[in-house]
């Protein structure tokens, strides 16, 4: 393990690898990697600490970096969604830092009830904000015959933090994509 390439094995699932070099650079390497992981959308970042950069002298404390902000919404793509949201059928999948909000959750709870949409979250999600009076919205099921029974009948999707619905095993004679061919998909944001 000692001579082992840690960071070629950890960059194809990483968006950030840093390996520190000494003592007096790890906080600020930290720091640098904190930032990027709790960024939104939230990204991998590896930090590879040799041991020596633990027990050294002349460690310094980083000041903290703020997170990256979320992404600005594309004016084109907000108003394609407005478009989908008001025809009946349209499915809105949200997923990421928006399941944790209990604002957005209830401005989708809004949007829901105004407009007749659906709204589902994937089958995993890091944290979903709980409770007496939020939003509780249902998941894409894991079994492939019931993802694919809930989502034949949209026509359109509206993807927010969240990727399209794939099945999690290839099954003989299944789809991988458990949206319809002919749904259109809308990646919001």
């Amino acid at each position: 393990p000692l001579t082992a390439d840690v960071a070629g094995a950890a960059a194809p699932f990483s968006d950030f690898v840093c390996t520190a070099t000494s003592a007096a650079t790890i906080g600020e390497d930290a720091a640098q990697a904190l930032s990027i992981a709790t960024g939104r959308p939230g990204k991998v970042a590896t930090l590879i600490a040799p041991a020596d950069t633990g027990w050294d002298e002349g460690g310094i404390v980083a000041e903290p970096r703020a997170p990256a902000p979320p992404a600005t919404l594309d004016a084109a793509m907000l108003d394609r969604a407005v478009e989908a949201l008001a025809l009946p059928g349209t499915l809105i999948l949200a997923g990421g830092f928006t399941l944790q909000d209990t604002d957005a959750l209830a401005l989708l709870a809004g949007i829901e009830a105004r407009t007749g949409a659906t709204v589902l979250t994937p089958g995993s999600n890091g944290r979903v904000e709980r409770g007496r009076g939020i939003a509780n919205f249902a998941k894409v099921p894991f079994p492939v015959g019931m993802a694919l029974e809930l989502l034949k009948r949209f026509p359109r999707c509206i993807l927010i933090e969240a990727v399209e619905p794939i099945a999690f095993f290839a099954y003989p004679g299944r789809p991988s994509q458990l949206l319809p061919d002919t749904c259109s998909r809308l990646s919001l944001a």
